[in-house]
C-alpha cells in the first residue's frame, strides 16, 4: 500500500512537472499583444484602477486576469489602457507575465482535472493516465492558456463540473450525499457560467443528476441538495456581478456608461437610488443588454473576406480555420509565429471519439430492446454534452465565431474516446486485452509527442522558414498562409 501511494505521488509530481514546463516556459514571451489580449488586458487595467466598463463576456475570467497583474505587479504601465476598450497597434510595453499567469495556471489545472477524470471513468489506470497526458499536448489549448484569454478558465470549470457530476453519480449511500457536495457542485456550475455564456452547457448536467439522485435517495434529499446548490449559484452569480460594478467607481471618459439606462447610471456613479435586490437585478439586466447589443453588432462570418479569421462550426473538428495571432521576422526569411493551430493527432483522436461515441449511442438507442446493446450512461452523457455544446454554433449564433470556441468540445471528444477504448472488449472478433490497449495508447502518446514537437514553434514563438512553415500546413481546411504569400 505504501509503495502504491508513493507511486501515485511520483506519478502526479512527474505529470505536474511536465505540465509546468509546457504552460509556464517563457510565459511572458513574446512581450507583445496576442489576439484577444487587446481586449482583456484593457479590461484588467480598468479593474485594477477602478474604471467602469462593460464587456461581452461575464466578469470572472477578466477579474482573474487582473488579479494576476495585481499579484505580480510587474507592469509599469498598468493604467495606460484604462481609457480604451480595445488596444490598437503595439502600444506601450506591459508586463505580460502577470496578465497571463492565471490563464496558464487554469490551463495547467485543466489537464490535471482531465487526467483525474480519465482515471475516475476508466478501469485501466495506465490507459487513463496516458490518454490524459495526450490531452495536455494540444498546441491550440496551450496557446490559448499562455495568453491573457478566457478559454482555459472555461475548460477548467467544465471539466470540474464533469468530475463532480460523475463522483456524485457513484454515491450509493444517502448519508454520503452531503451539503459539501451540493455547495461545490453549485459553485463549479456558476463559475463556468461566469466565464463565458458557452459555460451554460454545464446546466445540462443538473436534470440528469437530479433524475439519478431522485431514483436512489428520494425527493426530500434531492430537494435539499438542489436548494443548497442552486442557492450557492445564485448568491455567487450576484456577488461577482456586484463586484464588477463596485470596482468601477470612475468613468473612463465623459459618457462612459456603455448605453446604461438612467436608473443604472445613477447607481453606477453614486451607488444610490436602488435597494439591494433591485440593484442586483439592474446590474445583471444591464450586462445582458450590453452583451446582446455587442453581439448583434459583430459581423457574420464571411469566408470571402481576405482577412477573415473566423470559421464555420463544421470546420472546427478538422482543426480549421487556424488563426495567425502575430508574427515577426528579423531577416524576411525566418519568421516567428503565435499561430492558433491544434496538434493534429490530438484533434484527430477527439474527432474519432465523437464519431465512435455518437455511433455507439445512436446504435444503442436504435436497439434498446436488446439488452446487449444498452447505452453506457457515461458515454451517453458526454455525447449529449458534446452536441448540446455545438448546437448553438450550428443553428442559433449568427455572428462570426473562431476555432478556439471548439476547445471545450475537443476535451469532450477525448473523454468519449477514452470511454470507448475502455469499454471495448472485442475488435473484429479478437479480444482486446489490457496489454493490447496499453500498447495501443502508448503508440498514440508517442505519435502525439512527435506531433507536438513539430508544432511547438507556433506555441513558443520559435523561428520557421517558408518551407518549414508549409510542411506543417497539412490540411487545406486550416488555410495557413505564410506572410507575403
Amino acid at each position: 500500500m505504501h509503495e502504491s501511494r508513493l507511486g501515485k505521488t511520483l506519478q502526479w509530481l512527474g505529470l505536474s512537472l511536465i505540465l509546468a514546463v509546457l504552460f509556464f516556459y517563457k510565459l511572458g514571451y513574446p512581450a507583445r499583444m496576442i489576439f484577444d489580449e487587446v481586449y482583456h488586458i484593457a479590461s484588467a487595467q480598468k479593474y485594477i484602477h477602478g474604471v467602469f466598463f462593460q464587456e461581452n463576456h461575464p466578469p470572472l475570467g477578466k477579474m482573474l486576469i487582473a488579479l494576476g497583474e495585481v499579484v505580480f505587479d510587474d507592469d509599469q504601465n498598468d493604467n495606460y489602457y484604462v481609457g480604451v476598450d480595445k488596444i490598437s497597434g503595439e502600444g506601450v510595453e506591459v508586463g505580460f507575465w502577470g496578465y497571463r499567469f492565471f490563464p496558464a495556471l487554469f490551463g495547467f489545472g485543466s489537464i490535471l482535472l482531465f487526467v483525474l477524470l480519465m482515471k475516475k471513468l476508466l478501469e485501466d489506470q495506465v490507459v487513463a493516465y496516458l490518454l490524459g497526458l495526450i490531452g495536455g499536448l494540444d498546441t491550440a489549448f496551450l496557446i490559448q492558456s499562455r495568453s491573457a484569454s478566457l478559454d482555459s478558465f472555461l475548460v477548467f470549470f467544465i471539466l470540474l463540473n464533469l468530475l463532480l457530476f460523475f463522483r456524485l453519480l457513484r454515491i450509493t449511500k444517502k448519508r454520503d450525499l452531503s451539503r459539501w457536495h451540493a455547495l461545490t457542485f453549485g459553485l463549479a456550475m456558476v463559475s463556468a457560467v461566469l466565464v463565458k455564456a458557452t459555460g451554460l452547457i454545464v446546466l445540462l448536467l443538473w436534470p440528469i443528476l437530479t433524475y439519478h439522485l431522485w431514483q436512489k435517495f428520494g425527493r426530500s434529499r434531492v430537494l435539499k441538495f438542489l436548494v443548497v446548490a442552486g442557492g450557492v449559484a445564485v448568491v455567487v452569480y450576484s456577488a461577482v456581478w456586484s463586484m464588477h460594478y463596485s470596482l468601477g467607481k470612475k468613468l473612463a471618459y465623459g459618457d462612459g456608461y456603455y448605453g446604461a439606462s438612467d436608473k443604472a447610471r445613477e447607481w453606477i456613479v453614486k451607488r444610490e437610488g436602488l435597494g439591494f435586490v433591485e440593484a442586483r437585478v439592474v446590474e445583471i439586466e444591464e450586462a445582458i443588454r450590453y452583451s446582446d447589443e455587442y453581439n448583434q453588432n459583430v459581423p457574420a462570418l464571411d469566408m470571402k473576406k481576405v482577412d477573415e479569421v473566423g470559421s464555420p462550426w463544421f470546420m472546427w473538428p478538422l482543426g480549421g480555420r487556424t488563426i495567425n495571432y502575430r508574427w515577426e521576422t528579423p531577416d524576411s526569411e525566418n519568421y516567428r509565429f503565435i499561430y492558433l493551430v491544434g496538434n493534429p493527432v490530438v484533434w484527430s483522436l477527439s474527432l474519432l471519439g465523437v464519431v465512435l461515441g455518437t455511433s455507439w449511442v445512436v446504435g444503442g438507442v436504435w436497439c434498446w430492446y436488446r439488452p446487449k446493446k444498452k447505452v453506457d450512461g457515461f458515454v451517453l452523457t458526454l455525447v449529449m454534452m458534446y452536441w448540446a455544446y455545438m448546437f448553438p454554433f450550428m443553428f442559433l449564433i449568427k455572428r462570426v465565431m473562431y476555432l478556439y470556441h471548439y476547445l471545450p468540445a475537443l476535451f469532450l471528444g477525448l473523454l468519449i474516446l477514452g470511454l470507448v477504448v475502455d469499454r471495448t472488449k472485442y475488435f473484429f472478433g479478437r479480444r482486446v486485452t489490457s496489454v493490447r490497449k496499453r500498447g495501443f495508447v502508448w503508440g498514440l502518446l508517442i505519435v502525439t509527442v512527435a506531433a507536438f514537437w513539430i508544432y511547438k514553434p507556433f506555441v513558443y514563438y520559435l523561428p520557421l522558414n517558408r518551407g518549414a512553415f508549409y510542411s506543417r500546413a497539412i490540411s487545406p481546411t486550416w488555410m495557413m498562409d505564410f506572410p507575403g504569400d
